[in-house]
């Protein structure tokens, strides 16, 4: 039975990875925000498996899309771009019948700084806080 909050989340990897690590915590934290409970495989599997061995990647991205199928949704986060691993997620979801929800957190068109990513980061990290205060 799939969980109504259990989500996937797809965002990039690859290229500036210390960008899109810092990019990965804000929507982890965005997906928390809005009462959900995201997975995102390339930042866990990425820990133990090189990303730029073609067959490690093959392995991660199997398990990771194993584990999506237990997933009430897809949410592809944008701001930064739309990668070959986020497509592969997305096209997943698509044929599992799992709707995809393309998500962004800046202005249109605009690729947010680390600053801007790191302050947003503070600004989610504090409404959690403060939602959830006496509630875990």
């Amino acid at each position: 039975m799939k969980k109504k909050n259990f989500i996937v989340i797809e965002s990039p990897f690859a290229d500036d990875e210390v960008t899109n690590i810092m990019y990965l915590e804000l929507c982890i934290w965005h997906s928390i925000s809005q009462g959900e409970t995201p997975f995102a495989s390339h930042g866990f599997y990425t820990n133990f498996l090189d990303d730029l061995d073609p067959w490690q990647r093959k392995i991660g991205i199997r398990m990771g899309l194993e584990i999506a199928s237990h997933a009430y949704k897809t949410a592809l986060y944008t701001d930064l771009g739309v990668s070959r691993g986020m497509l592969i997620g997305e096209l997943d979801a698509q044929e599992m019948g799992r709707p995809v929800e393309r998500r962004a957190m800046f202005e249109f068109g605009r690729i947010p700084t680390r600053g801007e990513i790191t302050e947003r980061l503070c600004k989610i990290k504090v409404e959690c806080e403060e939602k959830t205060m006496g509630n875990v």
